[in-house]
């Protein structure tokens, strides 16, 4: 009889996740042996963002390893969240990799996310921020929302990957969004109103190229991960304009000593035609990475703060795990990190400001990873702006 364990986690605010498990079943539950059966972890999600507040939700995480397969044979993830920002997400995603024993990866990802203070700052590398217009004590105050728009989005994506020769894949995929904005009176967006400033419907096809020697896909210590997309945007299949878009993704993973890593990211995104407002942020790699600034790009600025046709963004980190321990069968693992982020854009394909111009953005915090397959990461980063805190769910590369 197939074993099944039940999980539930919790985690804090405070750099600490707590683990508890009830185990049923047949057989003795072994250190490590959740690579075997079936195995589901119910979790209350609390997070953290300086952008969006603190986060209260819940989520469901299934793995299904079947005989011992690495990293599992179905992974699903349910989870709805709602911040003191009154951020709203709701999310389905599906992994299989060698789907039905044959060597096609699958995923296949639903959500809904609604934000009522979403981030506008204007485009290019050299849109400026001024505290004193949102500064109600300020004689230069504008209006609070005035780097602010309500953006509501249900989206849906599936991505296939299949070998070709060795560690490399051909990754096809398919999504759709309907962007829905709003704009407050006396906002930058509502004065300037750049093209799909109201919103409009993405429906996009991709192509391209992925290089994949990692040794694990979530707490990668060692290995390659390179990824050249395409991306077409086109009015005849749904789409509200046309635009076309390559995005080069490039990850390195190396094992320096023990248990000490350098990883390091860099992204290069290139879009040309009819560009909404609500591409212009986003990186067409396979994670779909937003940017420049907030979590998943440049920490220590704001999500979204700078944005254009054309993205660079580098993020080296220095990992160490310095400690290891099993619990009732579950592995956990505790490390550190040190980050160090840089990136710019371009509004289109001309010069935009000085060529020497980036944004830069450094600093540090904690990963706690679990079974292996589930991270947990705390961090604190700053830059000439500000400084930001984030305590999220899963990695940004």
């Amino acid at each position: 009889m197939r074993n099944v364990r039940r999980h539930s986690l919790t985690s804090l605010l405070a750099a600490l996740l707590l683990i508890t498990e009830a185990a049923s079943g047949q057989a003795e539950v072994k250190s490590d042996d959740y690579h075997t059966g079936f195995s589901i972890g119910g979790f209350p999600i609390v997070n953290y963002n300086s952008d969006n507040g603190l986060g209260l939700g819940a989520g469901l995480a299934m793995f299904d390893y079947g005989p011992g397969l690495e990293p599992y044979r179905h992974a699903f993830y349910i989870s709805a969240l709602i911040t003191t920002r009154l951020v709203q997400n709701y999310a389905v995603d599906w992994y299989a990799p060698r789907l039905g024993g044959t060597a096609l990866d699958w995923r296949l990802k639903l959500q809904f996310r609604r934000q009522i203070d979403a981030h506008y700052f204007g485009l290019g590398n050299t849109s400026e921020y001024h505290p004193r217009f949102i500064d109600r004590h300020s004689d230069r105050y504008i209006s609070r929302h005035y780097y602010q728009f309500i953006h509501s989005t249900p989206s849906a994506l599936l991505q296939l990957r299949y070998p070709l020769v060795g560690a490399l894949s051909l990754m096809t995929g398919y999504s759709f969004r309907y962007n829905l904005h709003a704009t407050y009176e006396d906002s930058l967006l509502d004065a300037e109103r750049p093209l799909g400033w109201d919103g409009g419907f993405i429906s996009m096809l991709q192509v391209g190229l992925v290089f994949d020697t990692r040794n694990r896909t979530t707490d990668t210590s060692r290995g390659h991960w390179i990824e050249l997309l395409t991306r077409t945007n086109l009015r005849y299949i749904g789409g509200s304009t046309n635009f076309f878009g390559v995005t080069l993704a490039d990850h390195h993973y190396f094992t320096l000593v023990g248990d000490l890593v350098l990883a390091n990211r860099l992204l290069v995104d290139v879009l040309v035609g009819d560009v909404p407002l609500s591409e212009m942020p986003r990186f067409g790699d396979s994670a779909a990475t937003d940017g420049l600034g907030g979590a998943w790009s440049l920490r220590g600025f704001t999500t979204r703060r700078f944005i254009g046709k054309v993205k660079i963004v580098l993020n080296p980190e220095v990992r160490y795990r310095f400690l290891t321990w099993h619990w009732w069968g579950q592995r956990l693992d505790l490390g550190g990190v040190g980050f160090f982020d840089v990136g710019r854009v371009w509004k289109d394909l001309s010069p935009d400001g000085p060529p020497g111009t980036f944004h830069w953005a450094g600093g540090g915090g904690l990963r706690l990873v679990w079974n292996e397959n589930f991270l947990a990461r705390f961090e604190a980063g700053g830059s000439v702006e500000g400084y930001g805190i984030y305590i999220e769910i899963f990695t940004p590369y």
